[in-house]
């Protein structure tokens, strides 16, 4: 999943160093223009090399499945269920966790370039070549959290977590403090291990479930995830639109809260990681290792 995390950053990469090169030579229609065309070829992968995970007899085919309530109903259902000892608790709270991260993280994306440009006369091409480097960070971070901590050292997944929490809340914080434009570059630096949080997440919510469980759990975060940003993006514009006479890195303060907040919520979950009482479920890798055998 690190890789997985990685592969998606480099793309991100791409797009970011392209993007603003192509809005200065063909405009808005063209980078748009190839953003869709981007999106259908995903969408074309999918239905012609993506085999179906979960097949329903009753209902063959992918387009009448994709309005059925009874779906929606059994992802919520599969995540809330009871399970042996703290598992349930334990799962909920890394569910909880995910969401707020992923709030966090892409909320006050539509605004860092308004606050960079008003506060250090950052231009769209400085604020790509920032982009750029920061997601270079990322990339290292995933890699090395998901991989080195994880796979080579063995440090749990929580743990490698709560790194990547501390490493994006001294991110935002040394942003909301930046006076020159070295200041930003330091905190692009310091949100490296952040590309393990997202990953990890994922790999700890497939030890706690069923391996036949792990898509329903993932599509109810997707789908919490999808409800949140679109809340939380009007909220952080809200915030600036108060804060930019006074504060115009306000916004900055209150993500360092929420980090703080999902630096308590890590050490908690480590807590019930500690106490909690395993009966029945499998990780999902020790299915596929016994699978291969």
């Amino acid at each position: 999943m690190g890789i997985f995390e990685a592969v998606i950053s480099i793309a991100g990469l791409l797009g970011a160093v392209a993007s603003s090169y192509v809005f200065n030579t063909f405009g808005y229609f063209t980078l748009y223009a190839i953003t869709l065309s981007c999106i259908f070829a995903a969408w074309i992968v999918v239905i012609l090399w993506v085999p179906e995970s979960n097949p329903n007899p009753e209902t063959e085919g992918r387009c009448r499945n994709l309005f059925r309530s009874s779906l929606i109903k059994e992802t919520v259902a599969t995540t809330f269920e009871e399970r042996p000892g703290l598992d349930r608790p334990l799962l909920l709270s890394v569910v909880l966790m995910t969401v707020i991260f992923l709030f966090a993280v892409t909320a006050d994306g539509n605004i860092v370039f308004l606050y960079l440009r008003r506060k250090l006369a950052w231009t769209l091409r400085h604020y790509t070549l920032f982009a750029s480097c920061r997601k270079v960070s990322w990339i290292i971070g995933s890699i090395l959290g998901g991989y080195l901590l994880h796979t080579v050292l063995k440090i749990e997944e929580s743990v490698v977590i709560l790194l990547g929490f501390l490493s994006v809340m001294a991110n935002v914080f040394i942003q909301g403090i930046a006076s020159a434009d070295w200041h930003m570059y330091i905190a692009g630096a310091a949100i490296c291990f952040g590309g393990s949080i997202s990953p990890m997440t994922r790999s700890l919510i497939s030890k706690l479930v069923h391996f036949n469980e792990c898509g329903k759990v993932f599509a109810f975060v997707i789908m919490i995830e999808t409800i949140v940003d679109a809340l939380g993006t009007p909220l952080y514009v809200y915030i600036y639109q108060q804060t930019i006479e006074t504060l115009p890195g306000a916004f900055n303060f209150v993500t360092t809260g929420i980090y703080g907040f999902e630096v308590i919520l890590t050490i908690g979950i480590i807590v019930m990681q500690l106490r909690r009482f395993h009966d029945g479920y499998e990780s999902i890798n020790d299915v596929i290792d016994a699978v291969n055998t």
